[in-house]
């Protein structure tokens, strides 16, 4: 019985990398994968409109280089150079069904906004 609730709960710990319960938990999450450069914890964190975009523009990339092996994952930039700046807070602006902007701030007042959609439970970022 320990050992079905260890499983349990490491497949549960396993599954937090692939999304997050809110949309503002799915902005930061990305905001520190992108920081810490882990390109793989970024991909998993976007929504399957950006994952498809990507994978399209790999294999447009690759076809036209000659480089087989590029996938969709080389293509994200996290940790390539430094942040213009670094997200402090979060705040849902709207949300509606599997939908949600979320604002992004920064400690010296900087913005953007970030859309988020729900995904198997799960809120991931689309990137424009």
């Amino acid at each position: 019985m320990k050992q079905l609730a260890l499983a349990l709960v490491l497949a549960v710990v396993g599954l937090a990398g692939c999304g997050a319960r809110s949309p503002e938990g799915a902005g930061r999450a990305l905001a520190e994968a992108a920081e810490a450069g882990d390109r793989d914890e970024v991909f998993a964190l976007l929504g399957p409109a950006t994952r498809a975009r990507l994978a399209g523009d790999a294999e447009r990339a690759a076809h036209e280089s000659g480089r087989h092996e590029l996938g969709p994952v080389d293509l994200v930039g996290a940790g390539w150079s430094a942040p213009r700046w670094r997200a402090a807070d979060f705040d849902v602006l709207t949300r509606s069904g599997d939908r949600a902007t979320v604002e992004v701030r920064g400690a010296a007042h900087e913005r953007e906004t970030l859309t988020c959609v729900l995904v198997d439970g799960n809120w991931r970022v689309e990137l424009p």
